[in-house]
């Protein structure tokens, strides 16, 4: 099995953020996810676990570039995809 080009990797994680990022904006712009009293909905777990898996992402890309392996391409668009979550959150 052929590992995937570096190219298609850049591509694949941009789609990735910025279909997530798009639908975070959403769920958070309609008002319609809210959470109940005892209950968290879109609102609260979909920001969570879309941190979780940018934290992820970025020191995985890190390591790799530490460790001579990575993409700095893909380690900015993760540096990136970061930055703009923390500033859709601080918005809404």
């Amino acid at each position: 099995m052929e590992l995937p080009s570096p190219k298609s990797k850049i591509v694949r994680l941009s789609l990735f953020y910025a279909i997530a990022i798009g639908c975070l904006i959403y769920i958070e712009a309609s008002g319609k996810f809210k959470s109940g009293p005892c209950t968290p909905n879109l609102d609260i777990l979909a920001p969570l676990l879309l941190i979780i898996v940018t934290v992820i992402l970025l020191i995985t890309s890190l390591v790799n570039i530490l460790t001579k392996r990575g993409n700095k391409y893909l380690l900015m668009i993760n540096l990136a995809a970061f930055l703009a979550l923390v500033f859709v959150l601080l918005r809404f």
